[in-house]
């Protein structure tokens, strides 16, 4: 189900829409909305249901029951293995309702703390969720401001980006505006999802959003860290710890009888 832009969107009167910049309109942006989807970094997982229910299946409780029951049933005890058939409900229905409820409180935090961007609609200055950005929106370059799309500058005021999380470039890169074909957009007029706002202010206009080519070849913003291994000072042999205890034990004990 599309989200409703207008109903989302917060007026903004901090910043004044330089002459000649247009940005969509709300009844534009729910059509692009639905056409486009939603703009997420990530992709959702296709499997998750698949995965929870596979997940509540191998629980251990439900695993040691089927297993009775199949028993219980080869052996002839018919009685006995729709009984313990039967257990699973309870035990599942557990699972299930905590399950639910763990993620009915994620989903209701992820939404308290849901980003925001600010963009220009109907000719406002508006706040909206950062899934409800469109390509061919009016973004607002605001000092401060994570950038929620990939785009062009259109007006800029000394604008300074901090691309280092996507690109290692340490120094912010000053962008000037472009007011020409965004397609030929030259780099120090392109501005990357992810990234964040410095110093000054502008406008751009998105060119793409959510996994789309130009946004998936960035880097992630956080790096994966492989849990599998923990780092090799945590994992010291138990014969060097061993031997670092009784050097330790003798170093005390030749300080002892120095003494």
């Amino acid at each position: 189900m599309v989200a409703d832009v207008s109903e989302q969107a917060v007026h903004d009167e901090g910043s004044e829409i330089p002459p000649g910049l247009n940005g969509l309109s709300s009844i534009d942006a729910r059509r692009l909305l639905g056409e486009v989807g939603p703009n997420r970094w990530v992709k959702q997982d296709r499997f998750a249901r698949v995965r929870e229910v596979v997940s509540l299946l191998l629980d251990p409780m439900a695993v040691m029951l089927i297993i009775a029951a199949v028993v219980y049933f080869l052996l002839g005890e018919t009685r006995d293995a729709v009984v313990l058939a039967l257990a699973l409900i309870p035990v599942l229905g557990v699972d299930v309702l905590l399950e639910a409820r763990s993620r009915a409180a994620l989903e209701k935090l992820a939404r308290a703390a849901a980003p925001f961007a600010d963009v220009v609609r109907d000719q406002h200055v508006v706040s909206v969720a950062l899934e409800d950005v469109v390509p061919g929106d009016l973004l607002v370059l605001r000092e401060g401001h994570v950038i929620a799309a990939d785009g062009v500058v259109r007006w800029a005021a000394n604008v300074a980006i901090d691309e280092s999380s996507l690109t290692g470039e340490s120094e912010p890169q000053s962008k000037r505006e472009w007011p020409s074909n965004p397609g030929e957009a030259p780099p120090g007029a392109r501005f990357f999802a992810g990234s964040q706002v410095v110093a000054g202010h502008g406008f751009g206009q998105v060119a793409t959003t959510g996994d789309h080519p130009q946004s998936s070849n960035k880097p992630p913003l956080v790096p994966r860290l492989d849990s599998r291994r923990p780092p090799r000072r945590q994992r010291r042999p138990a014969a060097a710890r061993g031997r670092r205890q009784r050097g330790h034990r003798r170093v005390c004990v030749g300080s002892g009888g120095a003494s």
